[in-house]
């Protein structure tokens, strides 16, 4: 879309080898985000619910799988059209619990900010300070076009 805005074209036949790319280093990028909320010693923190920072990057990498997973369902012929595979035959098996994963990412993307700091309230009465308060709305903010995915991980479910 951005190269399409300055007239950059893509043949046809090169569309599914640069959208297959831009999967793989999406999954790369979301599941070094996994590892390393997993695994990094210098994130956990004592601040509640997802204003801390492990579970901060651990959620927002999984929201970005939960997003490869759809567009792989939605592009590179992987949307179930007339006559076209809806996944490779391997993956197949995967397709209802992965998407029922994808619609509790996406939802916990949206209300999730928004139930940490209903909970945990913002200083002086709250744990949040007013910057961790911000920021729950922010990511609030952003987690909302992952709810009107869930409609497209329910449907494949």
């Amino acid at each position: 879309n951005v190269g399409g805005a300055f007239g950059m074209s893509i043949a046809s036949e090169d569309y599914e080898r640069v959208l297959v790319a831009g999967l793989f280093f999406g999954s790369l990028s979301s599941s070094s985000g996994v590892l390393q909320a997993l695994s990094d010693s210098d994130l956990p923190d004592r601040r509640p619910g997802l204003a801390a920072e492990a579970r901060l990057v651990g959620f927002y990498a999984a929201w970005g799988l939960a997003t490869v997973w759809l567009s792989a369902r939605l592009g590179a012929g992987l949307g179930g059209a007339a006559g076209v595979p809806a996944l490779p035959i391997g993956l197949e098996v995967l397709d209802v619990p992965v998407c029922v994963l994808c619609v509790g990412v996406f939802l916990l993307g949206a209300a999730g900010p928004l139930l940490t700091l209903a909970r945990h309230g913002e200083a002086p009465s709250g744990e949040l300070t007013s910057l961790e308060a911000y920021r729950m709305l922010g990511l609030a903010a952003c987690g909302l076009p992952g709810a009107l995915y869930v409609v497209d991980a329910a449907s494949f479910a």
